[in-house]
């Protein structure tokens, strides 16, 4: 089997990983090799494109829904 070493581990979190651990009846070890099998099998859910993301907010009109209409002043409202 492969083996992985993770530098710079703060500390506050290898501590949350020892609590974690020992609550699961577990070495920090197995726990880290869990949480890694778990993350990995999980698909990550689709994030969509920058596009789609300014259309749904309204900022660009690329997609497929009609403009807002402007309301055009009638010659009567200009003069008001």
């Amino acid at each position: 089997m492969a083996s992985i070493t993770i530098r710079n581990l703060d500390e506050a979190l290898k501590r949350s990983l020892k609590i974690r651990a020992a609550e699961h009846g577990r070495s920090m070890e197995e726990e880290a090799r869990d949480i890694l099998r778990q993350s990995i099998s999980c698909p990550a859910p689709a994030r969509p494109s920058i596009a789609a993301s300014l259309c749904s907010a309204g900022l660009i009109w690329t997609c497929r829904r009609e403009r807002p209409r402007r309301h055009r002043r009638t010659s009567i409202e200009a003069r008001a």
